[in-house]
């Protein structure tokens, strides 16, 4: 009967939700959490991880981003800034590749393209909370130079874009 109610609505913006994925499944709302985080701190039996990810694959559950973004205090969106003058076929192919692999991790890519000044790039921080700013055409430190740099300030460097 849950699927019915549910079926009726898909059609509408209304999502489906943890607790509809708990319905269906017989389960708690937690388990639903614990298994679709793939959380390893907790002890579920294969038979229930199965019957939890059927459940949401059927109902088409889809993570709430932006919920998802309040919990962990970042988006899962990695912005690429594309200076004017710098577009091209290497900027397309590394647009395709970075896609790729973020895609593969489960992040978003946003391309700008254009002069970006600090306030925009801030607007862009303050509306999305991206997971990390890039600058394509930027020096990054690489070889000898980078073994120069303090662990320290390599651990900030990182831990700030996560």
């Amino acid at each position: 009967m849950h699927d019915k109610v549910r079926a009726g609505v898909m059609g509408t913006s209304q999502r489906v939700t943890l607790n509809d994925v708990a319905v269906a499944s017989g389960v708690s709302r937690a388990t639903v959490s614990f298994v679709l985080n793939d959380d390893p701190h907790q002890t579920i039996s294969a038979a229930t991880r199965d019957r939890v990810k059927e459940a949401a694959q059927k109902l088409g559950y889809v993570p709430h981003g932006v919920a998802r973004a309040l919990r962990e205090g970042t988006s899962r969106v990695v912005v690429l800034n594309i200076d004017a003058g710098m577009e091209g076929a290497y900027s397309r192919s590394y647009i395709h590749g970075l896609d790729a692999e973020l895609t593969a991790h489960g992040h978003v890519l946003l391309v700008r393209n254009g002069n970006h000044t600090a306030q925009s790039t801030q607007q862009v921080l303050d509306a999305i909370v991206p997971r990390a700013v890039i600058r394509f055409g930027e020096t990054y430190l690489t070889g000898h130079a980078l073994g120069r740099v303090s662990k320290v300030d390599l651990a900030h460097k990182v831990s700030a874009c996560r």
